[in-house]
């Protein structure tokens, strides 16, 4: 750990120094280095304590640079344990955001990869086996009871709600042959499949949004994933 340790040294000296734009600058550089440093080191036992990350990468760095903290899904799980509601973050390169289910979900459709159609405003959109096989590492698909304790945990009744709220769910249709529903429909994968053909989704309009209904596996729908709850763990 003598390379995280170092950094945090030279990142004590540096708080010290004003808040002039180079001592920023140097932060920030700093704090990209702590990144690495903790991929190489973190493993799954490690000594850096929650208090050191918190002090790095917690509220007084965001306040100060005005800014969302940018992670890997591999490291710093101190700082995902001690997450509020409503606290955003870059994850492998997808924003995301703390809900109040307690999980950190992707608050924008994913893009690329293996799909049927990208499209520049909504998204790219997956048949059910794509979306099972676009998942970035340390994320999953959502269950139909992720789904199910998202709505309840969020209190939204209608898509215009989750449209409203931090998921900030959209209206991106989906995609069968050509593009359908744009900006009044909302059909997201979930990894529960019904039977050899379909698959459950959540679906969502200005009026009603719900886990439960089920569509053929072979339409091309958008994916938002969640954080997987082993990264928490030590």
């Amino acid at each position: 750990m003598n390379k995280v340790n170092e950094i945090l040294e030279q990142q004590a000296l540096i708080s010290d120094c004003g808040n002039d734009c180079v001592n920023r600058t140097h932060w920030n550089q700093l704090k990209q280095e702590l990144c690495e440093a903790l991929l190489d080191k973190i493993g799954r036992h490690n000594s850096i304590t929650v208090a050191k990350i918190e002090d790095f990468f917690g509220k007084s760095y965001k306040e100060e640079n005005n800014t969302e903290l940018s992670f890997s899904s591999k490291g710093i799980r101190s700082y995902f344990k001690s997450a509020n509601v409503g606290d955003k973050m870059v994850i492998d390169g997808y924003q995301c955001a703390m809900m109040p289910d307690g999980k950190i979900w992707q608050i924008e459709n994913m893009r690329g990869g293996d799909c049927l159609y990208t499209d520049n405003e909504y998204g790219s959109y997956y048949t059910w086996e794509q979306a099972k096989k676009v998942v970035p590492k340390g994320f999953k698909l959502p269950t139909k009871k992720d789904f199910d304790r998202l709505i309840k945990a969020l209190g939204v009744k209608t898509g215009r709600e989750l449209y409203e709220s931090i998921w900030q769910g959209i209206f991106s249709g989906s995609y069968y042959n050509g593009l359908y529903g744009q900006g009044n429909n909302g059909y997201y994968w979930s990894s529960t499949a019904l039977d050899s053909s379909d698959a459950y989704y959540l679906y969502l309009y200005d009026g009603y949004v719900g886990p439960g209904f089920s569509f053929g596996k072979t339409y091309g729908f958008a994916v938002r994933c969640l954080i997987k709850p082993d990264l928490f763990r030590e």
